[in-house]
């Protein structure tokens, strides 16, 4: 069979494959695949092609829109010997088509691939459905699926002669293995499904989109890995062409319909009407070119993003302002709404048009919002209102961190807090000085300068003029602002102490406003999601995150907020919880994708990899680490580093253990983080392979003890949970100190685990795996399992061993790791000395034949010592046997 195209994958390959199995095996006619443009059609057809690899003769027929109204136009390249009298004769066509299609001696059928099957000639359609119908021919056809098809090939469907097939867009995944084909290499997740979204599951779109990504370097290759470092293009793509034959080719009605709702996007229908655009905004939309919503005041936009980019650079400057003065005198609607500020701000810029000062400052915020600082730069820089300038100029150092120069924005910002006598402009200011130091520095040194930069200019702005109410209660909110950055320092140095007193005091406080409670309760739900309660962490991260959607002009806080709360569900557990998280993250937009992309990828490879999927893991972590190395804004990439190390050593990768070790050795030591302090157990724990299970666990174990100092518990129990990965916890007592009155799953299973160890309680330890299985720690549900198989065999329940030594085959099998015990071998200390002999020649590979005649004794006896032997390993048959042999490998 040749070889298909490697970007045919998923759906699209299933379907070519149905298609080609049909043909080769003669069961029905054949099918007619419909799709919009770029959703791989053609690509199925060569994928049909490439499958059948000559077995079948196959012809081609690409109907244009130019001969769809000539008689047997697209039948033309195959009627080259009939005379001009005879070409529109349909006796004398059908008899060129039936020595053309027939069936040869070997009886197969020949096959017809006719592509954009909605441009076909009637003439043309009627005798190639007559061919399908009378057996001469088989027919794969490609038609758009919002187009008219002529009659006859409908039909053929309709009598059941040929399948209908339509192609759905791609989903996400396939998506993601579309990047890393026409790339070559991993991609960081983030980046399939931003491209997902943007392409609507299109293939081609997302194709185009890729390449021209990597041609203006947004996409680059960073050890081997693909991250995303900037902003995808849109209308200057390869795809533009193809496109655009579909939208320029529009009758010129529809055309200026498409331009006007292209430029004004969203444009009410209303509007839309009132302008004599109604019939084509009606075949705009059946041709699935443009949408129209079903809301009360429905409004109408292009029905992909890509579509209203290729229109709108395609209008010339002077017709886009007359078009726009065209809208201005029908305009009954805020064209500064939400949704449209951007675009319409965009659009008054372009044509040189002036916009309110008050809606270029808006539209600044919502770009900085949205991770677009280009826009937002363009929009505040010409603010000149002496009342909003100052405000602009918070946007502007916003804008300027976000573009990488962090000095400047600093420099900016520090400006205003120094000069300003608003205490609006001053706060926002100060905020953003904080914001940046955290996100680049982390240190409580800086955040502090700030706390006491904004004391400082609140007294000079009280000594200096007078202030009105509104301006007494910015101040009042500002106190609180103060306090919670000086909260914050203190979480980055772990001191916990004190810290939920002064917080809930902050949260009933009536000066506090909407900011300063969504930071309060998100400072509360870390302090105590580190401090052994991490369900009511949650549950203040869960209000904090309802507020956001309360507060939309809030800057830099979502990531904040999300951070905290990951942490905290993490601590419960709670992964699908975490998943939501995440997903709702990345369909907020693509921008942001670009400096949170990294962060993203790290948590959803460590929760594969803690939940047992260690390959599933790597897949995103090593594309997150890379992508971490541009924009860490949480400082996670010491622990992104720490469980990819861990997760190499689970496969076996001593290179990549090594570069991880390297790499974060590199890292200044953050010991009062306790991020930090869990990449040192997952650094630990990785050298397992190395220096052995008893060198890690007491590398774990000195990370534990340092954690307790700190008074985080919850780092202290994460710690030693993670240490239960290669076996059962060394400090059983401890555990059972330590998660008195805790909060959450996991510190009740490690409690249960310890107390069954220190009971020597089998059947507690079984349990205690059943409860690891829950929660997702199948490599703790394995270890629990494998302590208590030699106590039950030491009470003389073996039916109870074997049990839970087949599930421990099972789980290793699945975790892929050794299913014997930790030493890497059968338990041969079990057997009699003849027993081991006969075990060993077996897991040597020999018969039982081989085995006798090696020992000295019968084949039967053999069979009887391997009888015995068979319980006392908690296995069932040879096969098992030999699989608890497996690699040399300590999970």
């Amino acid at each position: 069979m040749s070889d298909v195209s490697p970007l045919l994958r998923g759906s699209r390959l299933a379907i070519a494959e149905r298609i080609a199995g049909q043909l080769r095996s003669g069961s029905g006619g054949g099918s007619l695949v419909l799709a919009d443009i770029g959703m791989g059609k053609t690509m199925v057809a060569q994928g049909v092609r490439d499958l059948l690899d000559g077995r079948l003769p196959i012809s081609t027929v690409l109907a244009t829109s130019s001969l769809s109204t000539v008689p047997f136009g697209a039948l033309g390249p195959y009627l080259s010997g009939l005379s001009a009298r005879d070409v529109d004769s349909p006796v004398a066509v059908m008899r060129q088509l039936n020595a053309r299609f027939h069936p040869d001696d070997a009886g197969n059928v020949p096959v017809l691939v006719l592509d954009d099957a909605q441009f076909v000639d009637e003439s043309s359609a009627a005798l190639i459905a007559q061919l399908v119908a009378g057996g001469q021919l088989r027919l794969v056809a490609l038609g758009r699926r919002s187009a008219e098809l002529p009659a006859d090939l409908l039909q053929l469907t309709i009598d059941g002669l040929i399948d209908q097939i339509d192609l759905d867009p791609m989903a996400e995944q396939e998506i993601q293995q579309l990047c890393e084909t026409v790339l070559a290499g991993p991609v960081l997740h983030s980046v399939g499904g931003y491209l997902a979204r943007a392409s609507e599951g299109n293939p081609m779109m997302a194709q185009a989109l890729i390449e021209g990504a990597v041609r203006t370097h947004s996409l680059v290759r960073r050890r081997g890995v693909w991250i995303l470092v900037g902003e995808f293009p849109s209308a200057d793509l390869p795809l533009t062409e193809v496109i655009k034959r579909e939208l320029v080719g529009r009758p010129p009605a529809e055309r200026r319909a498409l331009e006007l709702v292209s430029l004004a996007d969203p444009l009410p229908l209303s509007v839309a009407e009132r302008l004599g655009h109604r019939e084509a905004i009606a075949r705009l939309e059946a041709a699935r070119i443009v949408t129209v919503s079903q809301d009360e005041a429905p409004v109408v936009r292009p029905s992909h993003p890509l579509y209203g980019d290729l229109v709108r650079a395609l209008v010339p400057r002077g017709r886009s302002l007359l078009i726009r003065q065209q809208l201005v005198e029908q305009m009954d609607f805020d064209p500064y709404s939400f949704d449209g500020l951007l675009h319409h701000v965009a659009w008054s810029l372009d044509c040189g048009i002036r916009v309110p000062d008050q809606h270029l400052l808006k539209a600044a915020r919502l770009a900085n919002q949205v991770y677009n600082p280009d826009f937002a730069l363009r929009a505040a820089t010409v603010v000149t209102a002496p009342e909003l300038v100052g405000a602009a100029q918070v946007e502007i150092a916003r804008a300027t961190f976000l573009r990488g120069n962090t000095a400047r924005a600093v420099e900016i910002a520090q400006s205003l807090a120094t000069t300003s006598v608003d205490p609006v402009v001053v706060s926002a200011a100060v905020i953003q000085m904080a914001q940046i130091h955290l996100q680049t520095l982390g240190l409580s040194t800086p955040l502090r300068a700030d706390a006491r930069l904004w004391r400082s200019a609140l007294e000079r702005i009280e000594a200096d003029r007078v202030l009105d109410d509104f301006e007494r209660t910015v101040m009042r909110h500002a106190s609180i602002g103060t306090e919670l950055i000086e909260t914050g320092a203190l979480l980055l140095e772990s001191r916990f102490d004190g810290l939920e007193e002064r917080l809930r005091t902050i949260l009933a406080s009536p000066d506090q406003n909407l900011t300063c409670r969504i930071v309060a309760l998100t400072q509360l739900g870390e302090v105590l999601a580190w401090t052994g309660r991490p369900r009511s962490g949650v549950e203040c991260t869960q209000e904090a995150f309802a507020l956001m959607t309360q507060a939309s002009t809030l800057t830099g806080f979502h990531e904040y907020v999300l951070t905290r709360h990951v942490i905290a569900c993490i601590h419960v557990p709670r992964w699908d919880d975490v998943r939501a998280m995440l997903q709702g993250y990345s369909d907020r937009g693509p921008a942001n994708l670009i400096f949170f992309g990294g962060a993203v990828g790290f948590v959803r490879g460590m929760i594969a990899v803690l939940t047992g999927d260690v390959d599933g893991g790597l897949g995103h972590l090593l594309p997150a680490v890379e992508a971490l190395r541009e924009s860490d804004v949480e400082n996670c990439l010491p622990l992104a580093l720490g469980v990819t190390a861990f997760a190499a050593s689970l496969r076996g990768d001593a290179a990549l253990v090594e570069r991880c070790r390297e790499d974060f050795e590199w890292l200044p030591a953050r010991t009062d983080d306790p991020k930090y302090q869990m990449a040192t157990a997952f650094m630990g724990l990785a050298s397992v392979r190395t220096a052995g299970p008893d060198a890690a666990l007491d590398a774990v174990e000195e990370v534990a003890r340092a954690s307790a100092r700190s008074g985080a518990v919850t780092l202290e129990l994460d710690v030693r949970l993670f240490g239960a990965f290669l076996g059962p916890p060394r400090d059983p007592q401890r555990i059972l100190d330590l998660t008195a009155g805790l909060e959450g799953d996991g510190a009740a299973m490690l409690r249960r685990y310890a107390r069954a160890l220190l009971d020597g309680d089998a059947e507690g330890l079984a349990g205690t795996a059943d409860a690891a299985v829950a929660l997702g720690y199948a490599q703790i549900a394995l270890h629990a399992r494998r302590a208590a198989v030699p106590l039950l065999e030491a009470d003389g329940n073996q039916a109870r061993a074997r049990e839970l030594q087949r599930l421990i085959t099972t789980a290793a099998g699945a975790l892929g790791v050794d299913g014997a015990a930790a030493d890497g071998g059968p338990r041969l200390d079990r057997l009699t000395r003849r027993e081991r002999e006969i075990v060993e020649h077996l897991l040597a590979g020999r018969t039982n034949r081989q085995i006798a005649t090696a020992v000295g004794v019968s084949v039967r006896t053999v069979e009887n010592h391997l009888y015995r032997v068979y319980p006392k390993l908690g296995v069932t048959r040879r096969d098992e046997l030999v699989a608890l042999r497996g690699p040399a490998t300590t999970p």
